[in-house]
């Protein structure tokens, strides 16, 4: 089905998928999309605002200008989307055990999160931006972190030998927190 300009409030899908349906210009809000089969779909500037989206498939899923405000996302492998349409905003969302494969999210925000215990493995962050951001038991690895902004973030843990962090913006506070991984003590 192909969806152009539509509200959805406090949507419900009854058979549990809208497997390869077009969603464009659409918002969803205050909705409970938990466990939703959203494989082959696409969303192109669409807006999910205060929704539960825990648990959702996204198999070949392309995003396109899709922004998250206010929503939960737990327990979703971004990494089986359509890698050719990746393009995201979140903002002062919840997300736990997300896993970020293998994607470009160059300029993307993150802002103002609660990003916990999520894995970013081999994944572009070029001048991405986690300000106000708490990254508690968050994971980078191989990741591009050029000029990528973690001011006021929290629990800022990355390995500077495994990870391009050239230009990284970081407080003071997370930089010191950063180099006790490697048991320097700072005087």
């Amino acid at each position: 089905m192909y969806y152009e300009n539509e509200v959805f409030n406090n949507y419900k899908v009854l058979d549990n998928s809208v497997r390869e349906d077009s969603f464009v210009n659409c918002k969803f809000e205050n909705s409970n999309l938990s466990d939703l089969d959203f494989s082959g779909a696409d969303f192109e500037n669409c807006v999910f605002k205060d929704c539960n989206l825990s648990l959702i498939r996204f198999e070949g899923t392309k995003f396109n200008e899709v922004k998250f405000i206010g929503c939960k996302l737990q327990g979703i492998n971004f990494a089986i989307i359509s890698k050719l349409f990746a393009d995201f905003y979140f903002e002062n969302c919840s997300l736990r055990y997300i896993n970020f494969m293998d994607m470009n999210l160059a300029e993307t925000s993150f802002k103002e999160s609660e990003i916990l215990d999520c894995n970013f493995n081999e994944v572009n962050l070029k001048k991405a931006n986690f300000k106000k951001s708490n990254l508690k038991a968050t994971r980078f690895s191989n990741c591009n972190l050029k000029e990528a902004n973690f001011l006021e973030a929290k629990n800022v843990l990355i390995d500077i030998n495994n990870n391009d962090v050239e230009g990284l913006i970081i407080s003071k506070m997370e930089a010191v927190n950063m180099l006790n991984q490697f048991g320097l003590k700072l005087k």
